[in-house]
């Protein structure tokens, strides 16, 4: 298996261009990966030379700021050949039996990412203001709706609703009921 070569005619045969990502080779076959230029669209390729197998899938995580990142998808897009096909049977396999149904649903795990990360950083506005209320000066991680401190309050989680873990004595907890009751 070639992923270069893979890639080239994949390219030839959707008229868009991909590129080897990375091939690693190991002791039962070679790990590669493609992508779709200027896109974060990619597909793994395994090849099994045990079962004489080639296992081909749309990938679904992106690398983002933070790390990687797994991006939720409806369908499992998979497909097995034989490890005997040339570089281009694999490709016009690759474009018929998998390429358009894991674009498609790709872009909409992109696009619900993106959705989710504007809701993320406006709940990161949050922790920052309820934080800086507190008095507590977290190191804030950029990918977690949760901060920690020390003092009265202990932690913050934002999601749809905000939890405040508090550490105070009795009579502090009975003015808070009566503020907020």
């Amino acid at each position: 298996m070639n992923t270069e070569q893979i890639a080239k005619e994949l390219s030839l045969l959707t008229g868009k261009e991909w590129e080897k990502i990375k091939e690693n080779q190991y002791h039962y076959g070679i790990h590669g990966e493609i992508r779709l230029k200027d896109s974060l669209a990619h597909i793994c390729l395994n090849s099994d030379d045990q079962q004489k197998k080639i296992k081909i899938f749309g990938g679904f995580q992106i690398k983002a700021v933070y790390g990687t990142e797994n991006l939720s998808h409806n369908k499992i897009n998979l497909i097995n050949l034989a490890i005997t096909k040339s570089s281009a049977q694999i490709a016009k396999d690759i474009n018929r039996r998998l390429l358009e149904d894991y674009l498609a649903e790709f872009e909409k795990a992109i696009e619900n990412h993106n959705q989710w990360e504007v809701k993320r950083l406006e709940r990161l506005e949050t922790i920052k203001t309820l934080a800086k209320i507190a008095g507590l000066n977290p190191k804030l991680e950029a990918h977690t709706d949760r901060i920690y401190g020390y003092g009265k309050v202990s932690e913050i989680l934002v999601c749809s609703t905000i939890d405040l873990k508090l550490r105070v004595t009795e009579t502090e907890a009975i003015k808070i009921l009566e503020l907020i009751a």
